[in-house]
C-alpha cells in the first residue's frame, strides 16, 4: 500500500489538551483558501448538522485517491452535496505542499481545483514550522506512541445550537465507523447513502 506517513511527527507539547472523542470542542479558526478569511469553526457548526474535517497534504497520494474516488464513507464532496450544507459541511485542511513545506493560498487553490469548482471547502493550517498546529491543538489526532499519524485524517464535530462535540477521529478506537457517525449526525434518510462505496484508504502508523 502507498504510504503518506514518511515518519511524520507533530509537537505534542500543549498548554490546553485537545479534545478527546466525546468531549466538547472549543472554537478555533482556519484560513479559507477561497476567501482568504479566517473562519470560525463554531460559526460553521451552528449552521449545519456536522463538520467533516479531512487532513491532507500536497505530497499525499492516499489523500488524492480519497478526494477523487472516495473511501469507506464515500467521496467527500459528493457526500456533502448529497446531504446539503444544512446537514453536512466539509473542511478539507491542507497541511503541506508537495515539498513538505508550508502551503500558500495560491497553491491551496490549485490543489482544490483538482477536486472542486472552487476552494471554498479548503483551508490552510501551517504555522511556518509544522503542519496542522491549529487543527490538532484543538482535536486529538490519536497519534501512535512515537507521535506519528497517517494521512488522510478524518475527524467529525457535531453541529447545531448545542456545544460542539468531537464525535469521530480515525484511530480513536471507537466502535462506530466514520460513515455511521455521519449518518447519525446528519439524520440521513433511509437509502440516502446508496452508491457510497469504497474501501478505507488511509495510512496507519
Amino acid at each position: 500500500a502507498v504510504t503518506c506517513l514518511d515518519n511524520y511527527e507533530i509537537d505534542v507539547m500543549r498548554t490546553i489538551p485537545p479534545a478527546m472523542v466525546g468531549e466538547p470542542v472549543r472554537d478555533f479558526s482556519l484560513q479559507n483558501c477561497e476567501t482568504e478569511e479566517f473562519v470560525s469553526v463554531q460559526e460553521v457548526a451552528q449552521s449545519t448538522g456536522a463538520i467533516w474535517f479531512i487532513g491532507t497534504a500536497g505530497w499525499c497520494s492516499a489523500c488524492r485517491r480519497m478526494l477523487q474516488n472516495g473511501g469507506s464513507a464515500g467521496r467527500p464532496l459528493d457526500v456533502m452535496n448529497e446531504r446539503g450544507p444544512d446537514r453536512l459541511r466539509l473542511m478539507i485542511v491542507l497541511g503541506e505542499n508537495p515539498q513538505q513545506g508550508q502551503s500558500t493560498l495560491r497553491y491551496c487553490r490549485q490543489y482544490a481545483s483538482s477536486y472542486a469548482e472552487d476552494a471554498s471547502h479548503f483551508y490552510l493550517d501551517h504555522n511556518g514550522s509544522r503542519a496542522f498546529p491549529t487543527l490538532f491543538d484543538n482535536l486529538n489526532v490519536y497519534t501512535a506512541a512515537d507521535g506519528r499519524f497517517g494521512l488522510p485524517w478524518n475527524g467529525v464535530v457535531s453541529g447545531g445550537d448545542e456545544p460542539m462535540i468531537y464525535s469521530y477521529s480515525d484511530r480513536s478506537g471507537q466502535p462506530q465507523s466514520l460513515r455511521q457517525i455521519l449518518d447519525d449526525l446528519t439524520a440521513a434518510p433511509a437509502g440516502a447513502g446508496a452508491g457510497m462505496t469504497g474501501d478505507e484508504d488511509s495510512d496507519r502508523p
